[in-house]
């Protein structure tokens, strides 16, 4: 350590930490279950398009429902759809708190 302060000098002394100002709360806004099932709705059509793309390596998709799903969607389990079928509606009622959350998976040749 000497042979150092010799050559470079005395280290600076390190300045204090100063402490960080209070995160400003953020702004969350409410959830709003219409809009949960506009953006899973959304993430079905954008999926479904892929799986068209790609009808040279997929026979269709199937329903999948959340684990916690309402008793429309568990019913819908496994149902299996072609590559040409319209997507499963999003169920209006779904009685869970977040709305549905549902998707669909697909079924390679």
């Amino acid at each position: 350590m000497r042979i150092i302060s010799r050559l470079f000098g005395e280290p600076k002394p390190k300045p204090p930490k100063s402490k960080p100002e209070p995160a400003k709360a953020a702004k969350r806004a409410k959830f709003d279950p219409v809009t949960n099932a506009k953006k899973i709705r959304e993430g079905r059509e954008r999926a479904l398009k892929q799986y068209r793309e790609n009808a040279d390596i997929l026979r269709g998709y199937e329903f999948s429902p959340a684990p916690d799903s309402c008793e429309y969607c568990k019913r819908m389990a496994r149902k299996k759809y072609k590559l040409s079928d319209p997507l499963p509606a999003i169920h209006e009622g779904c009685t869970h708190p977040k709305g549905c959350r549902c998707s669909i998976i697909p079924i390679l040749k």
